[in-house]
């Protein structure tokens, strides 16, 4: 409907409107979505209203307007009438000027993951009437129109709404008021927020208070690759980075520079600890005053020991003892993989945590058939489970008879793993429960120029089976990390035999969740565009192909966005890495036999 239809439909309509709307029986038209392309690879969902709901939601965004504004911090510079990006660089650069450390603050995913319970209740603190805050839901709640399918949001604020911004920044009032009150100096535009300090460690402190009230408060993740502490002059911030000269901190407009380093930060709370960093450059690790420092082509880059729990090579690295000697103290693990990302080896501090009991109650399960053979068949029937999940997922949005057939044929050979009564038969039968599920991969690629034909290891032969065996070594590390954190052994595992393995208890727990996160991961950078098979891969003389530097780098940040993403548990939502982590204490509990029973994390949806 244009402008002019739309004003002569309201001088005929517009007394049953204004009637529906205060009776709260107005229901807003479905949104049309469209993806627009950002610019790392991936893409945005933005929505259209159509005429009648823009004249409805502009008049409710001018009255929103006029009750939240007032109630704003001046640091707050995103959708506010003589604000913007310029008035938050120019503050960004005054607080600059004062202040020697910045903590940069990047929520995941804001927009997306607003709570629709808590904004609600943010809504109430207004004192609207219920009629107006159920208007607001409903619009926030309508359907999107997408490609010719209907979804229906159950968190996140459609972007393109007129009221969306409005509300984005009544959702983070709380926390506004959170940094406020600990007079900590800041500037905020829409979710992009930097807090000054002259102290490193206190912003380091602060920053686990943060972590806690996002989860809590606002139950938002941070995208913690982006999150750090660094010198003003070193952070950008809404595009700028920042120069130092004779008159101060000035801003100079440029994009984010490459880092040779994944930094994840997370809370030092023992329950939610999984800080991790992965050097994918050349370079140097070493010792700097009371922090560890990896030195490249590309920078300097400090690392506060107490700000992580291991480190990742992946490249051509030196090391010295001093570095050592350091992650020892703080308890870091540090792991090391060849240029085919296969593991070499680890540094273990020798402060773990290993119970003698407990290792020997693992060696009795191991040791007696009918226990291990319980265990084993745990992990393949959770397995089997979340893999099911995949496929069902690719049929009901891109049916294929293919689907159906290896749904049915998983279907039998679950029923016949439920009855196995012999370990051998038992990993036959996940064989070809793998063999079913694997068939179905070439049908999940919607791209060209990628293929899997088949499962290759060691070497991989094409992009989809190097990114899987790549991905797959990740979250092996990543588990045994956790399981190296916890009193448990890891060598000793029940689905993989443990031989000569250094590590086999990781591989059981990974296979819950390689379906959910490493091939949701792999065909989510494929079918959106966001790996190249010629760049970002390595193509040998002998037909094998693995992933290259930038690939890796691109890999890792989907990768550990898909652990921070939440999922039902229950009656409540938790993310990967939490479960992940949950995983290993319901071990632990059945060793101590505190509990007769495992059961492993099965995917609602």
């Amino acid at each position: 409907m244009t402008a002019q239809n739309a004003e002569m439909w309201l001088e005929i309509n517009y007394d049953n409107m204004i009637l529906q709307i205060k009776q709260g029986k107005y229901n807003p038209q479905p949104l049309l979505g469209f993806s627009v392309s950002k610019q790392n690879g991936g893409f945005r969902q933005i929505v259209r209203l159509c005429a009648l709901d823009m004249i409805i939601q502009k008049g409710l965004m001018d009255y929103l307007q006029e009750l939240i504004h007032p109630l704003l911090s001046t640091h707050v510079h995103a959708y506010i009438p003589g604000r913007s990006v310029t008035t938050a660089v120019r503050e960004f650069c005054e607080l600059g000027n004062k202040y020697n450390n910045a903590l940069k603050i990047d929520p995941s995913r804001y927009f997306d993951s607003i709570d629709h319970s808590v904004l609600i209740g943010d809504l109430k603190q207004l004192k609207l009437s219920q009629n107006v805050i159920n208007l607001i839901m409903r619009f926030i709640a309508s359907p999107i129109i997408s490609d010719g399918k209907i979804e229906k949001l159950s968190c996140g604020l459609p972007q393109g709404i007129p009221i969306a911004p409005v509300l984005a920044n009544l959702y983070f009032i709380p926390f506004d008021r959170f940094l406020e009150a600990r007079s900590f100096p800041y500037v905020r535009y829409a979710d992009d927020i930097v807090v000054f300090g002259d102290d490193f460690s206190e912003l380091q402190l602060l920053y686990n208070d943060v972590s806690d009230f996002f989860e809590k408060n606002l139950l938002l993740s941070l995208n913690r690759s982006k999150c750090t502490v660094d010198t003003p002059e070193r952070i950008t911030f809404l595009g700028y980075g920042f120069d130092k000269n004779a008159n101060g901190l000035v801003s100079v407009h440029t994009q984010p520079p490459s880092m040779p380093v994944n930094r994840i930060w997370k809370s030092a709370q023992p329950q939610k600890d999984n800080r991790t960093i992965s050097v994918i450059s050349n370079g140097i690790l070493s010792k700097e005053d009371f922090a560890l420092r990896f030195s490249s082509d590309n920078g300097k880059y400090d690392i506060p020991p107490f700000g992580c729990d291991s480190i990742n090579v992946y490249s051509d690295v030196v090391f010295d003892s001093n570095f050592l000697a350091l992650a020892a103290k703080y308890r870091i693990i540090v792991n090391i993989f060849n240029d085919r990302n296969k593991k070499i080896g680890s540094f273990i501090p020798r402060t773990r945590l290993l119970s003698p009991a407990l290792t020997l109650t693992q060696l009795e399960y191991y040791g007696d058939k009918k226990k291990r053979l319980y265990l084993a068949s745990r992990f393949v029937l959770g397995s089997i489970h979340n893999l099911r999940l995949n496929i069902r997922y690719y049929r009901k949005n891109y049916m294929d008879k293919l689907h159906t057939e290896s749904l049915e044929a998983i279907d039998v050979l679950e029923k016949m793993v439920k009855k196995c009564g012999d370990y051998e038969e038992l990993l036959m039968l996940e064989a070809r429960v793998r063999k079913a599920y694997y068939r179905c991969f070439d049908s999940f690629i919607l791209a060209e120029g990628f293929s899997f034909d088949k499962r290759t290891r060691r070497p991989p032969k094409n992009e989809v089976n190097a990114m899987l065996s790549f991905g797959y070594t990740v979250l092996y590390n990543m588990i045994a990390t956790e399981i190296e954190k916890s009193a448990l052994d890891v060598r000793i595992g029940f689905l993989h035999a443990t031989n000569n393995r250094n590590e086999s208890l990781n591989l059981d727990i990974a296979e819950l969740f390689k379906p959910l996160i490493v091939d949701r991961v792999v065909f989510s950078l494929i079918n959106k565009g966001m790996i190249d098979a010629e760049k970002h891969f390595e193509h040998m003389d002998n037909g094998t192909v693995y992933l290259n530097s930038e690939g890796k780098h691109i890999f890792l940040r989907s990768f550990n966005d898909k652990l921070d993403t939440r999922v039902t548990v229950g009656n409540h939502t938790e993310s990967y890495r939490s479960i992940i982590k949950n995983e290993i204490k319901k071990l632990t509990l059945l060793f101590r036999k505190k509990d007769n029973r495992y059961n492993p994390f099965k995917q609602v949806r």
